[in-house]
């Protein structure tokens, strides 16, 4: 087990896991790993961030709520490493929409 590390700055080489494959003969699930990537410069290890916007309104006194947010770890060459599997920072970087009625707590 490793520490809980918040942010990172240091440079380090990390394997990507981009899948997982079945042994044929063991049946046992294989971890299928890509190519070796140089990290360098700030982001967050075990840490979350998004950034957004959002918009507000009243309908017949009721609060309308539509917001856009996106994820980061401010740094895309570490999201491609660490979401490999699910389609790097592409995917990971990608604009959610929520929409709500009611009042902020």
């Amino acid at each position: 087990d490793q520490p809980f590390q918040l942010f990172s700055r240091s440079t380090e080489i990390r394997t990507p896991t981009i899948g997982f494959a079945q042994n044929a003969t063991t049946g046992e699930f294989i971890e299928v790993l890509g190519t070796p990537t140089t990290i360098s410069g700030f982001r967050l290890v075990d840490g979350r961030a998004s950034y957004g916007i959002g918009l507000q309104t009243f309908i017949i006194g009721f609060p309308i709520h539509f917001d856009w947010s996106w994820r980061t770890l401010f740094n895309k060459e570490w999201e491609d490493v660490v979401f490999a599997s699910r389609g790097g920072s592409a995917v990971f970087r990608e604009p959610k929409f929520d929409f709500w009625i009611g009042y902020d707590f």
